[in-house]
């Protein structure tokens, strides 16, 4: 399968449950489609929680003031949003028009500074522009060529590459799977030793790898 058709069927997918997607943010949230519902309560509510609060220790413990941020696979802004009272300026990019959609409602409806702006844009397949910090929160699972897409994350980030990636928990890995073929889009799950071996080539040096729940973050710094 090529990386344009995955790129496709992963923004048909979310483009079709962005708002259900969206509410998963949402401790209250309960409206929608009530599979995605079910999926919002059992898996990605706490998954979101535990994920936006390692993230918000893993940013504020980081001097951003003066540096461009650029959020690839933003989905519905909440990464974008927490760091963007931070830093310079902040660019999500996301292959979903609805999720842009949502990110750009979001930005007016939060009253967020002016240094955030949202990009439909394929992010696999086209160019990346160049930023101090680069986030990727849970998009490498959509892609088989993982270390084509470590490397090019890379080469993006002047200085920091923080980088969420799925973990493998047996049970959880066929469900997402046996859930993910039933809606025409696949996930994979990447060795954590692979991810750093692919960033060590281009110069990126491993500063945290941290597994919690189900999902493992890195913190990748640019030797000088």
């Amino acid at each position: 399968m090529t990386g344009e058709k995955q790129s496709g069927d992963t923004g048909r997918y979310f483009d079709l449950w962005a708002r259900d997607y969206n509410q998963a943010f949402q401790e209250t949230g309960t409206k929608g489609n009530r599979l995605q519902q079910a999926v919002n309560t059992l898996f990605r509510r706490k998954t979101f929680r535990l994920r936006m609060q390692q993230l918000a220790e893993i940013l504020h413990g980081m001097d951003l003031k003066d540096k461009d941020v650029l959020d690839v696979g933003c989905g519905s802004g909440q990464v974008s949003f927490l760091v963007a009272g931070q830093c310079r300026s902040v660019l999500g990019l996301d292959i979903s028009e609805n999720m842009i959609r949502i990110c750009r409602e979001n930005l007016e409806k939060l009253g967020i500074p002016g240094n955030v702006q949202f990009r439909v844009s394929d992010c696999f397949n086209d160019p990346l522009p160049s930023a101090d910090v680069v986030l990727c929160i849970a998009v490498i699972e959509y892609y088989r060529d993982m270390p084509g897409f470590i490397r090019k994350l890379c080469v993006s980030a002047r200085e920091t590459l923080i980088l969420c990636d799925a973990k493998r928990i047996w049970w959880r890995t066929w469900l997402r799977k046996a859930l993910s073929l039933a809606r025409g889009f696949q996930v994979f799950y990447h060795d954590a030793g692979r991810i750093k071996e692919e960033a060590a080539k281009v110069g990126m040096r491993c500063e945290r790898d941290e597994a919690l729940h189900s999902f493992r973050t890195f913190v990748f710094r640019r030797d000088a």
